[in-house]
């Protein structure tokens, strides 16, 4: 399973999570999840945030990606069958 760092919003436009949408069917509007083919797993590390000079991307704060973490840890205990692949 290939696991990416994405976005909340799920908008897969560079890097890793780009390569997933193309490659492995990561899903488009989904920022936190386990694809419905169970081919990639999409890990939040990023937010959109509004600034004065447009909407940037911003970390995630400590406490989101500690609950990014355990709902991740969960996901692997349902398919430790299966090999995760992070980048």
């Amino acid at each position: 399973m290939f696991v990416f760092g994405s976005n909340k919003f799920g908008k897969h436009f560079g890097g890793a999570a780009a390569f997933a949408h193309k490659n492995f069917g990561a899903e488009w509007g989904k920022g936190e999840c386990l694809s419905s083919n169970n081919k990639t797993y999409a890990f939040p590390t990023l937010y959109e945030a509004s600034t004065e000079t447009g909407p940037q991307l911003k970390i995630l704060s400590d406490i989101d990606l500690e609950i990014s973490f355990k709902n991740f840890f969960a996901t692997i205990e349902l398919y430790l069958e299966k090999e995760f692949l992070l980048t």
